[in-house]
């Protein structure tokens, strides 16, 4: 091996402690070429994050570190690699105020490439209307935070091109009933999750109060929980901190 490749080595029997004979034996999986390499990927760019974050990390506990490479073995899509990868750093990391959990392996694996677009969706537009800073919007989000109405949610959908294909006006028309079903099956799946929850309400934001309009019942008016918000950061990039120094519930290592 060259010096980079015995480098990497290094980090990543740090970055699996004691689930280091485990991951090696996921790495060189014969039976299985493409998830191998798939893994090894994904090991790749959590040590290129953390290197780019900075600080400290530590090893990564077996429930957590073992799942993420299994299921991220199986994903083809690269916007779900890479949030695998992201969710990894964040385990190793000695700062940032973001806690993996290790229900969050279970809620990534359970989630499309077309969900998690559609989830980071909300997750922007909280932060672009209100501007607080991420431990400031979770707070927030326990008090609801409201995203819109069903509508609305189903509006943002379309306006990120998640919809089916389409080529002309008439083919966007014809399409209206499968995009409509393709979007709450993803809505409920969220709810599911408890990414998302609702709460009824008698006034929509920007519609009026369909109480004044007879027969009309309450209508759903949609926030992202703290499981939402805590499970999004988690799936995000690192930010880069400063070294906090003291001490530390677990090893720690450098990246050099």
């Amino acid at each position: 091996m060259g010096e980079i490749t015995r480098t990497l080595a290094k980090i990543l029997r740090d970055l699996a402690g004691p689930a280091d004979p485990e991951v090696k034996e996921m790495l060189g999986d014969t039976l299985h070429p493409l998830r191998a390499a798939r893994r090894l990927d994904v090991l790749e760019k959590a040590v290129h994050l953390l290197r780019e974050g900075g600080g400290r990390f530590a090893a990564v506990p077996a429930n957590i570190l073992l799942p993420i490479l299994d299921h991220a073995s199986m994903e083809d899509n690269a916007q779900m690699q890479a949030a695998w990868a992201a969710l990894l750093a964040n385990a190793a990391r000695q700062e940032g105020g973001v806690t993996v959990a290790p229900v969050f392996v279970e809620i990534m694996k359970q989630l499309s490439a077309t969900e998690a677009t559609f989830l980071l969706c909300l997750h922007d537009y909280v932060e672009k209307e209100y501007g607080s800073q991420p431990d400031e919007l979770e707070l927030l989000a326990a008090q609801s935070i409201p995203l819109g109405t069903d509508v609305d949610l189903l509006i943002r959908y379309l306006q990120l091109g998640l919809g089916r294909p389409k080529e002309s006006r008439e083919q966007a028309l014809k399409n209206i009933p499968g995009d409509l079903r393709d979007f709450m099956v993803i809505l409920d799946n969220l709810e599911r999750l408890n990414l998302v929850s609702y709460r009824l309400d008698t006034e929509a934001p920007g519609w009026g109060s369909p109480a004044d309009v007879k027969g009309m019942d309450p209508v759903r008016i949609y926030n992202l929980t703290m499981l939402g918000y805590q499970f999004i950061r988690a799936c995000r990039s690192p930010q880069r901190t400063a070294d906090c120094g003291g001490k530390t519930p677990r090893r720690s290592m450098r990246l050099s």
